[in-house]
């Protein structure tokens, strides 16, 4: 699993360079469910989608409760997330 969509994207064509193929030598996931990066991959990237809109609201409201000048807690935040498995992923070999 890479960082990112775009780390994943960096590693299959390095996967491809050397002459490897995905999914069928090494499987690829990625994270974040970039649109244009994940879907439009050849192969398809599976990846890990979250909660993009809601991060950043929640961000800018922690942003504006710090700049009104209140108490600030750092709290532990999880959100759900959403494995979508596309094509550059298979079952282990054996």
């Amino acid at each position: 699993m890479t960082h990112n969509d775009v780390f994943a994207l960096g590693t299959m064509d390095a996967i491809k360079q050397r002459g490897l193929a995905v999914p069928e030598d090494i499987s690829v996931i990625g994270f974040d469910d970039i649109a244009m990066t994940a879907r439009q991959m050849v192969p398809s990237l599976t990846t890990i989608s979250v909660p993009k809109h809601t991060m950043g609201i929640m961000a800018v409201r922690r942003l504006l409760h710090i700049s009104e000048g209140k108490e600030y807690h750092n709290k532990k935040i999880i959100l759900p997330t959403k494995l979508k498995i596309r094509n550059s992923t298979t079952s282990p070999k054996e």
